[in-house]
């Protein structure tokens, strides 16, 4: 099975935290379902207080080829 690894950028202007671990994943599909799961607990966390973000992970080969990019963009606004 492949090695996908996931590198996340929490959008605080600092880079992506390199994932050196990695996860046995049958393909890409499969790796692009655990980075949306993965992007959305972390979000949960990340987003409290926050007015506005741009989350996103990066699915990496076992190569270092990146093979899809998982991204969430977050907005809280005020109305009247």
């Amino acid at each position: 099975m492949p090695v996908f690894y996931f590198d996340y950028d929490n959008g605080e202007g600092s880079g992506a935290a390199r994932d050196e671990i990695g996860a046995d994943l049958t393909d890409v599909a499969s790796a692009i379902v655990e980075a949306t799961q993965t992007l959305t607990e972390l979000a949960a966390d990340t987003l409290i207080g926050t007015a506005e973000r741009l989350m996103a992970i990066m699915v990496r080969d076992e190569l270092g080829a990146t093979r899809a990019r998982v991204s969430l963009a977050y907005r809280a606004e005020t109305t009247g």
